[in-house]
């Protein structure tokens, strides 16, 4: 009787003694197989022995080599199972952005630290198995994100309806002045996966386009001003320039006494119109940037256009050596 009990506390010591544990049998290493594999072989040989002497009541044993294939390929699927669980974990911890997922209940599954890190969690706070509505609650009662009362609530329940899907992406402004995009999609178990993007760099060089644009916007108005401010106190003067020309050209007082005093009277009178025009010109300028402009079609005489400019710039073309004339 003894020897059975022995024969009995081998075998089951052999072949369930190194297995019993499941985080045993998760961390076994090839080491360990192949010293299992050899105490069981050394168990069924005793107690082979011992049934040939009779020992055991005469008992035929007979070792099945499919029990050992069983336990080898065990192993090897816990180790190919731990190795991608382990690389699946680092490559999460190696992205940029945050990343959680949740199921079909809304009960978290996996999250990174770099999502932790956004909101502020501990380990405990975002471990598996705690709501997505706990967490919005969290983020609410600690401050961690700027959210109106009135939609706290919102915020808080965003994902709750996750048969119609959640929504594609929605922004989330943090406490600390980083804004995030997060990118929420519907897994096809029901849960929902979201990835986290910090934009806040993206978010400030907007912002500082569109503070540059209205400082441009501002430095224009500003310039149109002036201009009509301007425009309208140099057309007054030049008016009575424009006016005491045109009385000398036309003699209303009588005759200036010497032709060239004739002369200087037309191009008094003529360079004022000119000026006035560029004034109107500028004034034009500034109803266009300004969206009021007016278009009018009207005939030109070309070749008095011609003429008027040869006159303004026959001065420094002079000094310049330079001789303008019209053809």
């Amino acid at each position: 009787m003894g020897l059975r009990f022995l024969a009995a506390a081998l075998l089951i010591s052999a072949s369930f003694g190194t297995i019993a544990s499941p985080a045993a049998a998760f961390a076994a290493t090839n080491d360990d197989l192949h010293r299992q594999e050899r105490a069981q072989w050394l168990a069924w040989s005793i107690v082979a022995a011992l049934a040939a002497a009779g020992g055991v009541g005469g008992a035929v044993f007979i070792w099945h080599p499919a029990r050992r294939e069983s336990i080898r390929e065990r192993h090897r699927a816990e180790a190919v199972r731990h190795a991608s669980e382990t690389v699946l974990g680092e490559a999460l911890e190696a992205i940029s952005e945050g990343f959680v997922l949740y199921d079909k209940d809304g009960r978290l599954v996996v999250c990174n630290t770099k999502f932790r890190d956004f909101y502020g969690y501990s380990e405990d706070d975002a471990k598996p198995g705690v709501h997505q509505r706990a967490l919005g609650a969290l983020d609410i009662e600690r401050g961690n994100v700027i959210v109106p009362d009135e939609q706290a609530g919102a915020y808080v329940n965003r994902r709750e309806n996750v048969s119609k899907g959640p929504p594609d992406s929605f922004v989330v402004n943090l406490r600390d002045g980083r804004t995030l995009l997060l990118r929420d999609r519907k897994t096809a178990s029901g849960g929902v996966v979201s990835i986290q993007t910090d934009i806040s760099d993206q978010v400030g060089a907007q912002q500082a386009i569109l503070v540059a644009k209205e400082q441009a916007e501002m430095a224009n108005r500003a310039k149109s001003e002036f201009l009509a401010n301007m425009s309208h106190e140099l057309r007054t003067p030049l008016n009575s320039i424009i006016g005491f020309s045109d009385m000398l050209m036309n003699r209303t007082f009588g005759a200036l006494g010497n032709p060239k005093y004739d002369e200087y009277a037309g191009l008094i009178f003529q360079s004022g119109s000119h000026l006035l025009e560029i004034i109107s010109d500028i004034l034009d300028i500034s109803k266009i940037e300004a969206g009021e402009a007016t278009l009018e079609d009207s005939h030109i005489d070309v070749a008095k256009a011609v003429a008027s400019c040869v006159t303004m710039i026959e001065p420094r073309a002079r000094t310049a050596g330079i001789h303008a004339r019209p053809e």
